[in-house]
């Protein structure tokens, strides 16, 4: 028979949860689990509010608990796997969401991070995995952002990469990072519209680019023509990329009694 208290708890923790209160929800958690250290409910509520703290490694051990007291649970090994596959874990996530497929072979997140996930090494298999998701998901954004940089990237299909990446501009909400590879990918296919991308390009300015410009305040800039000019340089390609080498030449020529150089790479 259930404990009521248990009950109770795990009813305010769930609560707590739904209000974004997950620091106050897994201590609550933790009160159940003190008294019943198999409480699958309380276990995954726990998981859950970690991994909604950016506590992962926590969430992780609290997950593989969850799911061996729940094995046949598709909504813990799904978040499991997400969080192993977000740690580099990813022999570790393919299991996880082996199991998933397992139990039912059309769960769409998991074909997606499976596809993910095996891209590398079975292209073949890793698309087939994404074209049966987006067939069963059209309306997936993240779905198709990842389906479309496959086929472009990592299988060399430019046309058929972009044409999914402009289905992808469809959808409302999509991050700055990801519009910026989408439009990007857009000017190496053939079967591109020069009128459709420049659209594009000025949407995406407009919601992200020029709000920017609006918060600065010019008023208090220094116009003065006898100081060096600041020249900054951001990418996320400061690496062994194109990029990379051209601003390294670039850096090396600059003129530093002219110039003052910062560079930012919005990457690890």
């Amino acid at each position: 028979m259930a404990d009521p208290g248990s009950q109770s708890l795990l009813r305010q923790a769930a609560e707590r949860a739904e209000s974004g209160d997950f620091a106050q929800a897994a201590e609550l958690a933790q009160q159940i689990l003190s008294r019943n250290g198999a409480d699958a409910e309380a276990l995954f509520l726990l998981g859950r509010s970690l991994a909604m703290l950016d506590r992962n490694d926590e969430a992780i051990t609290v997950l593989e608990k969850t799911t061996k007291v729940w094995p046949d649970d598709l909504e813990a090994l799904n978040l499991l796997g997400h969080l192993l596959f977000h740690s580099e874990r990813h022999e570790e996530a393919k299991a996880t969401f082996a199991r998933c497929l397992g139990l039912d072979p059309n769960h769409v997140e998991a074909m997606r991070q499976m596809a993910n996930l095996t891209l590398g090494s079975d292209q073949a298999n890793a698309l087939s995995l994404f074209k049966q998701a987006y067939a069963l998901a059209p309306d997936h954004a993240d779905l198709l952002f990842d389906y479309a940089w496959a086929v472009m990237y990592a299988a060399g299909d430019t046309d058929s990469g972009a044409t999914l990446f402009r289905r992808w501009f469809e959808f409302t909400g999509g991050t700055a990072d990801r519009g910026s590879i989408a439009l990007q990918a857009l000017n190496y296919a053939s079967n591109q519209n020069p009128e459709t991308v420049a659209r594009l390009h000025r949407e995406w300015a407009a919601q992200h680019a020029d709000p920017l410009g609006q918060a600065a305040n010019f008023h208090e800039h220094d116009f003065s023509t006898d100081r060096p000019l600041h020249v900054g340089l951001l990418s996320a390609d400061f690496c062994r990329h194109p990029v990379g080498r051209f601003a390294l030449t670039l850096c090396h020529h600059l003129d530093r009694s002219r110039f003052e150089l910062f560079v930012y790479a919005n990457r690890k």
